[in-house]
């Protein structure tokens, strides 16, 4: 298995972790089970970190990819996604079509930036309530 699925419960987001090489049916079945974890916890946030993997699926597949899933997520959904610099296009590229879309997804190059933007909607209603 090239990827990996941790709930983190405490604000309420999957953590999928990207590791290796990983070919289209190892992304929909990683995608499988965590929207399934998602959907079970009713949840509507992912952080998914792919610094680890070591290849990048093709263009055509990636955009097959992600206009499939759209079909699949919650409306509300939103997905902080980690590249590496050197993956900074393939992360831009995957933004885009997302958000063509209708996803809310942007790319980081670190872990800390992505969790503030991923838990920005929760730390807001938090304050508000005070």
């Amino acid at each position: 298995m090239s990827y990996s699925i941790v709930s983190i419960d405490s604000q309420q987001y999957i953590f999928v972790s990207h590791i290796g090489t990983i070919y289209r049916r190892e992304l929909d079945e990683a995608w499988r089970g965590a929207l399934g974890e998602l959907q079970e916890k009713n949840w509507h946030r992912f952080l998914v970190d792919i610094r680890a993997m070591m290849n990048f699926i093709p263009a055509s597949e990636m955009y097959d990819f992600i206009s499939c899933l759209r079909e699949s997520l919650p409306k509300k959904i939103v997905i902080a996604l980690i590249v590496r610099s050197d993956q900074r296009g393939d992360g831009r590229f995957i933004e885009n079509v997302a958000r063509n879309r209708g996803i809310n997804l942007q790319h980081f190059f670190n872990m800390q930036p992505a969790l503030s933007w991923l838990t920005r909607e929760e730390k807001t209603l938090l304050q508000a309530k005070k």
